[in-house]
């Protein structure tokens, strides 16, 4: 245990620099060694031995005076700035959550207006005017007119005599009257102008007939239709096949191994529609290759060789009725060809890409015009 001792002369000796006073401005001597904290210490005074609880350990006055200005936090204290810092995030978040409200129903608000005033503005304009029954009507008014008064002349009197309360006048046993003035005003003419309303006058509906043509009778496995304003004279190869008239219809099916074609007229300058049976496989395609190309690699060359041919006289289309599109039944697609070198077509002798297959049941429908 250290011991303290401490001296109450008044006479001191000088305290160091480096020393604290003490409340009784006392001067205490402390032991060499270096300080051991002890739960308590010993202080021997004049009268009796005091235990005292030892402070906390301080190395030099600036931490003293840190810890001195230091404030103490408590857990009430923390506890109430959590609670303000609380209210001041509700406090914003109420603020944000009023202001977005607002901003919201501001842009709902000019979203309706700028809509009505839309639909007010297409409304008037699509409205018909409407015209005046009445025009304006004019008011002639003649003016006032007072016909100045004509007096009669009235010859001199003599001898006359004037009474007071008599406007007559006598003269030798002769009267004479003064007719009074006369004012005659015409009342105002007042005339109304009624316009009668202009009569509209409906024109009655024109009524557009269309023929409907008949249901395609699928009783070949060739059928032919025309769809044009003219005849279509079909010949099969050389041979007139028929004759179709608009909407008319005719038909005709192959046998196993024949290889034909049909076209418009006998013409050689003409689109074919070319046709194959064999090995259970109906071959097709549309020709539009120029007569006399030769080997023409393109249908630039098959013109300029034939003299320029076209190898086209009418558009017409090829229809598989039962497998178009289907993928496992071959190569069986609906052709068209609506101009001279149309991409469905064979446009040179070698452009092979272009012929189509389909299984031998399948049904055609071979259109004109279509």
């Amino acid at each position: 245990m250290t011991t303290i001792s401490i001296a109450h002369d008044d006479a001191a000796a000088p305290v160091p620099s480096g020393a604290m006073d003490t409340p009784n401005q006392a001067t205490i001597s402390l032991d060499n060694e270096p300080p051991v904290e002890t739960p308590s210490k010993e202080i021997e005074t004049g009268l009796s031995l005091v235990r005292m609880k030892s402070g906390p350990k301080r190395t030099s006055i600036w931490d003293g005076m840190v810890l001195m200005v230091t404030p103490a936090t408590t857990e009430e204290t923390k506890a109430q700035e959590l609670t303000l810092q609380a209210k001041a995030v509700r406090r914003r978040l109420f603020l944000m959550g009023f202001l977005t409200v607002a901003a919201v129903a501001v842009t709902i608000g000019l979203s309706i207006g700028l809509a009505g005033g839309t639909v007010g503005e297409l409304s008037t304009s699509s409205g018909n005017d409407v015209p005046l029954t009445n025009s304006i009507t004019d008011v002639s008014t003649e003016r006032s007119r007072t016909d100045p008064p004509s007096p009669d002349p009235t010859p001199p009197a003599h001898n006359s005599t004037e009474s007071s309360g008599d406007h007559s006048t006598s003269s030798g046993g002769t009267s004479a009257s003064t007719p009074g003035l006369s004012t005659t005003t015409r009342s105002p003419t007042t005339t109304t102008t009624t316009t009668a309303a202009p009569t509209t006058t409906s024109r009655p509906p024109t009524t557009t007939t269309t023929t409907t043509p008949p249901p395609l009778a699928l009783g070949h496995m060739l059928n032919f239709v025309n769809r044009c304003t003219f005849p279509v004279y079909l010949y099969k190869v050389d041979r007139l096949l028929c004759t179709l008239q608009t909407n008319g219809q005719c038909g005709d099916t192959l046998v196993d191994r024949e290889h034909t074609m049909y076209r418009h007229t006998n013409a050689a300058d003409a689109t074919l529609v070319e046709l194959t049976l064999a090995d259970r496989k109906l071959w097709y395609d549309i020709s539009a290759i120029p007569p006399g190309c030769g080997n023409g690699m393109s249908y630039a060359d098959c013109v300029r060789n034939s003299g320029g041919a076209k190898g086209y006289n009418i558009p017409v289309s090829v229809l598989p009725t039962k497998y178009d599109g289907n993928a496992q039944k071959g190569n069986c697609h609906k052709v068209t060809c609506t101009r001279a070198e149309c991409p469905d077509a064979y446009l040179y002798p070698f452009d092979d890409l272009k012929m189509k297959d389909c299984p031998d049941d399948e049904v055609f429908v071979v259109t004109f015009c279509p």
